[in-house]
C-alpha cells in the first residue's frame, strides 16, 4: 500500500513538470526557428552583397576598359 501512494505521488509529480517541460521546449522551438530565419536572412543579405560586389568589379572592369580606348585614341 505504501509503494502505491509512493507511486501515485510521483505520477502526480511527473504531471506537473511534465507542461513546463513541454513549454521549455515550446521556448527551445521558438528560438531554434528565430536562429533559422536570422541565418536565412544573413545568407540572402551576404548573397545580396556578393551580387552587388560582382556588379560593382564588372562596372570597374568596363570603366579600365573605356580608359583604354580613350588612352588609344
Amino acid at each position: 500500500m505504501v509503494s502505491q501512494i509512493a507511486i501515485n505521488h510521483l505520477m502526480s509529480k511527473n504531471k506537473e513538470i511534465q507542461p513546463e517541460k513541454s513549454e521549455t521546449e515550446k521556448q527551445e522551438e521558438r528560438k531554434r526557428t528565430k536562429m533559422e530565419k536570422e541565418r536565412e536572412e544573413m545568407i540572402e543579405r551576404r548573397k545580396q552583397m556578393e551580387e552587388r560586389s560582382n556588379k560593382l568589379d564588372k562596372e570597374r572592369e568596363e570603366m579600365i576598359e573605356v580608359r583604354k580606348q580613350m588612352e588609344k585614341e
